[in-house]
């Protein structure tokens, strides 16, 4: 399914082109527009960015999770990072690791019942 012309356009507007930025908040009104497209308000979807802090005792960096939610349930999570992040075997081995971590965190939320 290819997307539309709007998503596209605002992926390509990003500066230097999707693969050169280093700063992930570049990213983030292109996805949230894409994810718009592809779980549309129409359809009882809600995108909820939300700003984690580390975990104690590691870096200094917030990170930005795009959590889709249907009937007040997280469906879909998305967390944003610059292309040249994943560059390192050991850079996708910690990306998996957070990814782990945020999904048992989206179970141990009590998510209200239908």
């Amino acid at each position: 399914m290819p997307w539309p012309g709007y998503v596209f356009d605002t992926f390509e507007a990003i500066s230097g082109g999707v693969n050169a930025p280093t700063d992930e908040s570049l990213f983030y009104g292109p996805y949230n527009t894409l994810l718009g497209y592809l779980f549309p308000p129409t359809e009882l979807y809600m995108i909820s960015p939300q700003c984690k802090r580390p975990p104690e005792g590691s870096s200094i960096d917030f990170t930005a999770v795009f959590i889709v939610q249907k009937a007040s349930r997280p469906v879909f999570f998305l967390e944003i990072k610059p292309p040249g992040s994943y560059a390192h075997r050991s850079s996708r081995a910690a990306a998996d690791n957070q990814m782990r971590t945020q999904f048992f965190d989206l179970l141990s939320i009590e998510w209200t019942s239908l």
